[in-house]
């Protein structure tokens, strides 16, 4: 199982980006305030183009940063379900295996023995 730790720390790496993120937005939306201002509301293309593909790059950034913390912890617990899962099949095939070869194993044993196997 995962520690507490480790959701931890991914909590604060998802927290961090978003903090990030929205300090980020909020300083692009400052800034196309003012240069609007300045021009009265008319923002020319090249202008308009700087500020959207500011925006995706924050966007973009946060979507990376958020799942470079999120894929390697789906990952690990992906890989933690397969092994319990491969752990639970082998119990079950030897359970499983004993139970069908039990009549033949008792039938060579003496009593005693055959009441302590079941």
């Amino acid at each position: 199982m995962y520690s507490r730790r480790g959701a931890t720390v991914i909590r604060k790496i998802l927290i961090g980006a978003l903090i990030v993120a929205t300090v980020a937005s909020a300083l692009v939306s400052v800034l196309l305030y003012t240069t609007w201002k300045k021009t009265d509301g008319n923002l020319n293309l090249d202008q308009l183009k700087f500020f959207l593909e500011a925006y995706k790059a924050i966007g973009v950034g946060f979507l990376v940063a958020l799942l470079g913390a999120i894929i390697p912890h789906v990952l690990a617990e992906a890989r933690d379900s397969f092994e319990r899962f491969k752990e639970s099949r082998i119990t079950y095939s030897q359970a499983k295996t004993s139970v069908i070869y039990l009549p033949e194993k008792l039938t060579g044993l003496a009593f005693a023995e055959a009441v302590s196997a079941v």
